[in-house]
C-alpha cells in the first residue's frame, strides 16, 4: 500500500505536538463552551458573544462554535455580525442544520421572511435538526401570512419537544392572528399559572383585551410587570378597546 506524503506529513506533525500542550488546550476550550453555555443560560448574550467568539477563533473548523457564535450575536442584537458570521459559516458546514438553521433565523431576524423561509426549510431536512428549526419555519410563516402552514411547523415543533412555552406561545398567536382567538387562549389558559412563563402570560393578556375582557388583562399585565409599564400597557389595551 502507498502512502501519500500528506497523510504521512500529518502523522508526523501529530508525533512531535506536546501531548501536555494538547490537554491545556482541550481544558482551555471546555471551560470556553462551559462559560459560553452558563451566559446563554442566565440570558448573558454580551457575555456569551465574547466567550463563543474565543472558542470560534480557536476551532474554526468546530461547527457548534459557529452555531453558538451566530446564536449569541443575534440574540444580543447584533444582526449584521451575526448575518457576517452565519454568511461565512454555512459554507464550510452545508450538512450541518446547527449553522444552517442559524443562518435562517438570522435572515428572519433582519426580516428577509423568503430568504429565511428557504434556509430554515433547508435545514429541517438535516441530519441533526432539532425543534428550534422547525418553530422558526413557523414564525417565518406567519410572518407571510401563511398561518395554516405555521401552525403545521409549530407541531412539528412540539412534536420533537411536548409542552415547549415558547412553542406553544408562538402556536397561540399563531392561532390568533387566523382570528381563532378562543383556540389560542385554550392553549395558554389549561397550563395554569405556576407553570406558564411571563411571555405565555403576556400573550394571554393581549388575547383576552383582543376578546375584551380588560379585568382579565389588567389582572395578567400587573403580575409581572412593573407599575409603570404595567399601566402604559394597560392604556394601550384599553385603546385598542375604545374603553377609555
Amino acid at each position: 500500500m502507498r502512502h501519500h506524503p500528506a497523510i504521512l506529513l500529518v502523522l508526523a506533525l501529530a508525533a512531535c505536538q506536546d501531548p501536555t500542550t494538547n490537554a491545556v488546550n482541550r481544558s482551555v476550550d471546555t471551560s470556553l463552551l462551559q462559560a459560553a453555555t452558563q451566559a446563554e443560560q442566565s440570558g448573558g448574550w454580551l457575555a456569551a458573544v465574547a466567550t463563543y467568539r474565543s472558542l470560534y477563533e480557536r476551532r474554526p473548523d468546530d461547527p457548534a462554535a459557529a452555531a453558538g457564535l451566530i446564536r449569541a450575536l443575534r440574540n444580543s442584537g447584533q444582526l449584521s455580525e451575526a448575518l457576517r458570521i452565519a454568511n461565512e459559516a454555512a459554507p464550510k458546514f452545508p450538512q450541518d442544520a446547527r449553522v444552517q438553521g442559524e443562518l435562517g433565523k438570522a435572515l428572519l431576524a433582519s426580516r428577509d421572511v423568503p430568504g429565511a423561509l428557504k434556509t430554515l426549510q433547508a435545514a429541517a431536512g438535516l441530519e441533526n435538526a432539532d425543534w428550534t428549526i422547525h418553530s422558526a419555519i413557523g414564525v417565518a410563516h406567519d410572518l407571510a401570512g401563511q398561518h395554516d402552514s405555521a401552525q403545521k411547523a409549530y407541531a412539528q415543533a412540539l412534536a420533537m419537544s411536548p409542552d415547549n412555552p415558547a412553542v406553544q406561545n408562538n402556536l397561540a398567536l399563531s392561532l390568533a392572528l387566523s382570528g381563532n382567538i378562543d383556540a389560542a387562549i385554550a392553549k395558554l389558559e389549561p397550563q395554569g399559572f405556576a407553570k406558564t412563563t411571563p411571555q405565555m402570560r403576556q400573550s394571554l393578556a393581549l388575547l383576552y383585551a383582543l376578546k375584551g375582557d380588560l379585568a382579565r388583562t389588567e389582572s395578567l399585565v400587573r403580575k409581572d410587570l412593573p407599575e409603570k409599564l404595567a399601566n402604559e400597557n394597560i392604556a394601550y389595551y384599553r385603546l385598542l378597546n375604545g374603553l377609555h
